[in-house]
Parts: structure tokens; C-alpha cells; sequence
């Protein structure tokens, strides 16, 4: 809905302060969950009254969001609507700088499927944390991510700027590969205390990555595809979260197999992002197509 209620020039900030404040959830939310699980004990399904509160307040709120016009009022309902149009097939094939906007958008949800579960196994397995220092390591990602996220929607002054992206998906890997260096008690060099700024900075420039991607996404396609280019973008969100789960799980069991510590995945996360820093240059030309 952004394109459609901000101007465009405006779409990497409003882009900035919309993935700003849901990290801030997401801090909040790692943080109580945490904190909830370590004061209810035993009782700890009780925390879902929480969730379902959340989830209440969030769907009263969103009937305050300004309406906006139907983009195609004759648009049906077909079977092709469950999977990826045809149209947006065709679109997807023209625009070159579009597609390859998608394929980086999945590739980072594939990354966002795999990070925290290391977190969280670095922190519980391999440096033996209890869940709350758990929880605030992954919370600091977040903390970076809403900082990021403003930071990109400035530095990008109006345009999907690629400089911002190459520094985002450098630092990225840079990070990552910082998180896995080997050394120290429990084969971890930065361990817990070292591992909150390095989190907190893979957070920031994940935050500066991704916001002119999105902009991208929202900005190129012709205005009565938006809707529909953006669900096609969340179905292959999800495909990446999938396949970032399964290389998570694999991962683990291999390390396990040669008894190598964790923190190894985080490594080969950057393995898989490096192509993206080496490669991916989206265009300062978002404009409609």
C-alpha cells in the first residue's frame, strides 16, 4: 500500500520508518518472549493470552489505515491467482531489473530463514546461555535492523541507490563471517559479549540492504500490477524461508556428523550471500514501466 499513499520520491524513507518500527516489534518480541518464558516456568503456554492480545490490538489498528482505490476493479478470481499470474510472468520477463529485484528479495528471506535459529543455536548449544541472553542476542539484530532501516531510506535521497545496497551485502557477509571465526572458550572468538555489537551491526546493514530492494519491488511495476507483484514477492519470501530452514537443518546435522561447532553456518550464510555483494547492482531508475 506505500506506493500508493506516499509519493515516490518518498518511498525509500517511508520504507525506512515502516521496516523500522516492525524490527522494534520484532526487538520487543524476542525480548518478552524470554523474559515470559523464564517467568512463567512450566506455565509458559499462558503467553499465547499475549500473543492473542497482540493480535487483536493489530487488527482494531489496521481498520484506522486510509483506504485506497481499487487498482484493477475487474480483476477475478481465477486458479492462476493461487500461483504467480501469467501477467506478472510476462512482466517479470521485461523487466530484467524487476526480476532480478525478486530473485535478491528471496535469496535475503532464504538468509533471514537461517540467521536467527544459529543465533539461537550458538547461544543455548554452544555457548551454554540461558534464554534471556538468548533472546538479547537475537534482539540486537533487530535493534540494528531499525537503525538500518532508517539509514538506507536516508542515504538513498529519493532513489534505489546501489551503493547503499553493495555496502548492505558487504557488511552482510563481512559480519557473518566475523560470527563464525573459531577460537577462544567454546570455539566461539567473539562470544557472548563480542557477539552483541557484531549482531547489532550485521542487523544495521541488513536494515540498509533491504530497503532499497524493496523500493524496487513497490516502485517499477505499472500501478495495476502493484498489489499483485507484491503477493508474488511474498510468496517467494516465504519459498526462501522454507529453503533457509531446510539449509539450516541440513547445516546442523553435518556439523554435528564431524563435531564442529555452530557457528560454522554462519559462514556458509555467507557463502550464500557473497554473489548478491558481488554481483547485484539494481538501477537508481525505479520509476513505473
Amino acid at each position: 500500500i506505500l506506493p500508493e499513499m506516499v509519493r515516490e520520491s518518498d518511498l525509500p524513507r517511508a520504507n525506512g520508518i515502516f521496516l523500522m518500527f516492525t524490527f522494534l516489534a520484532i526487538i520487543f518480541g524476542t525480548a518478552i518472549a524470554g523474559l515470559l518464558k523464564e517467568a512463567l516456568g512450566e506455565e509458559v503456554w499462558k503467553a499465547s493470552f499475549v500473543c492473542i492480545g497482540i493480535a487483536v490490538v493489530g487488527t482494531l489498528t489496521s481498520l484506522l489505515v486510509r483506504k485506497v482505490p481499487v487498482a484493477e476493479p475487474k480483476l477475478q478470481l481465477s486458479w492462476a491467482s493461487f500461483g504467480v499470474p501469467r501477467d506478472i510472468i510476462a512482466l517479470l520477463r521485461r523487466d530484467r531489473e524487476l526480476f532480478w529485484a525478486l530473485i535478491v528479495r528471496s535469496m535475503f528471506s532464504m538468509v533471514g530463514g537461517i540467521v536467527p535459529q544459529t543465533v539461537n543455536a550458538l547461544g543455548k548449544t554452544q555457548l551454554g546461555l540461558d534464554d534471556f541472553k538468548t533472546s538479547i542476542m537475537a534482539a540486537s539484530i533487530g535493534l540494528g535492523i531499525a537503525v538500518g532501516c532508517v539509514l538506507g531510506g536516508y542515504l538513498s535521497k529519493g532513489t534505489s541507490s546501489a551503493r547503499v545496497v553493495v555496502v548492505g551485502a558487504s557488511g552482510i557477509v563481512v559480519m557473518l563471517l566475523a560470527l563464525a571465526l573459531p577460537g577462544g572458550e567454546h570455539q566461539h572468538l567473539l562470544g557472548y559479549a563480542g557477539s552483541i555489537p557484531a549482531l547489532v551491526l550485521l542487523g544495521a546493514f541488513t536494515g540498509m540492504f533491504i530497503v532499497p530492494v524493496q523500493v524496487v519491488l513497490q516502485s517499477r511495476p505499472p500501478r495495476q500490477d502493484k498489489g499483485r507483484m507484491i503477493a508474488t514477492m511474498n510468496q517467494c519470501t516465504w519459498v526462501g524461508i522454507i529453503i533457509g530452514a531446510v539449509i539450516f537443518k541440513l547445516s546442523l546435522l553435518a556439523l554435528e556428523a564431524i563435531d564442529w561447532p555452530r557457528s560454522v553456518i554462519f559462514a556458509i550464510t555467507a557463502a550464500v550471500m557473497l554473489p548478491v555483494a558481488l554481483f547485484y547492482r539494481p538501477s537508481d531508475d525505479v520509476g513505473e514501466r
